[in-house]
């Protein structure tokens, strides 16, 4: 730190100038004066480390700030993650060649347990991530929505829920208001993942969760497939429905 480099100057100063000052009672013993020589060897000696000093200090202060670079790579690590729904703020400053980063995010996180380890999962990744990172806080606060998106399965665009999730034919998506319970938006699309010979499943859920998708209902359990982990790490709630029709799931005042 500049404290202790500013304590390393001073004790070799105080050194330099022993060394100099005996001299100079080496040069008085045998009858040579060296006083004025060596008053203005210690003058430079003294006048260097205050210099040194001074520069350091100088180079902390026009550091403080983290460069663009390095901050945008942070805010990117940040978005990566899928309940990070928002960066209020991201602070990074610089003390000597420590760096100490600060954020505040929204997440999309029903409890604190979850929100806590996504918190010390990103923490962890700026760490291994960036070099000389010494500390990195991250507050976090929950989504408060007033809408949630809804995604059904279908088996045809009648509404007919579909009793396959990766391999439906099409897929329902709604919002509703949280409060009033009214629809606000409604859309049938294609299974964008039907063709895909492998993993239809994931691909499905990973597209759901990029459309802001909250709540999916399906008619069969997912317990332990993959699409599965992929909605809990964005915290999206699966719900088994007996429904066989959209319209019965989008009148229903208990979702």
């Amino acid at each position: 730190s500049p404290s202790l480099v500013a304590d390393g100057q001073h004790i070799r100063t105080d050194m330099l100038s022993t060394v100099v000052v005996l001299a100079s009672l080496g040069g008085q013993y045998l009858g040579v004066s060296l006083d004025k020589p060596a008053a203005v060897i210690v003058a430079i000696f003294i006048a260097h480390a205050g210099w040194d000093i001074l520069v350091g200090g100088v180079k902390v202060l026009l550091d403080a700030s983290l460069d663009y670079e390095t901050l945008d790579r942070i805010r990117q690590m940040l978005l990566a993650e899928p309940v990070v729904r928002e960066i209020k703020a991201l602070t990074g400053r610089n003390s000597g060649s420590y760096k100490f980063i600060e954020a505040e995010i929204v997440v999309n996180a029903r409890d604190l347990e979850k929100a806590h380890a996504v918190s010390t999962h990103i923490e962890q990744a700026i760490k291994a991530q960036i070099q000389n990172v010494d500390h990195v806080l991250i507050h976090y606060e929950p989504l408060r929505k007033d809408t949630m998106v809804y995604a059904v399965p279908l088996e045809d665009e009648e509404g007919s829920i579909s009793e396959h999730y990766g391999e439906a034919p099409y897929i329902a998506l709604f919002t509703r208001h949280v409060t009033t319970h009214e629809i606000l938006g409604q859309e049938i699309l294609e299974n964008p993942v039907l063709s895909e010979e492998r993993g239809k499943g994931i691909a499905l859920s990973e597209f759901l969760v990029q459309q802001g998708v909250d709540v999916v209902f399906i008619r069969t359990p997912l317990h332990g497939k993959g699409p599965e982990y992929v909605f809990a790490d964005a915290n999206v709630d699966i719900r088994l429905t007996q429904d066989t029709r959209l319209q019965t799931i989008m009148n229903s005042k208990n979702l």
